[in-house]
């Protein structure tokens, strides 16, 4: 018996992400899923302040 793990497949299939609300993730290399949350706006301008 060997303790590697390279030979070990994943016992269930790969399944389709999705978001909090159930909607499929289209695309998940650019998916915002950890950190912070922060307003989209605030996100994209930084604060508008004057």
């Amino acid at each position: 018996m060997s303790n590697d793990m390279s030979d070990k497949k994943c016992p269930y299939a790969p399944t389709q992400l999705t978001m909090g609300n159930g909607a499929p993730v289209a695309d998940n290399q650019n998916s915002m899923t950890a950190g912070k949350r922060v307003h989209y706006w605030r996100k994209m301008f930084g604060s508008m302040k004057s």
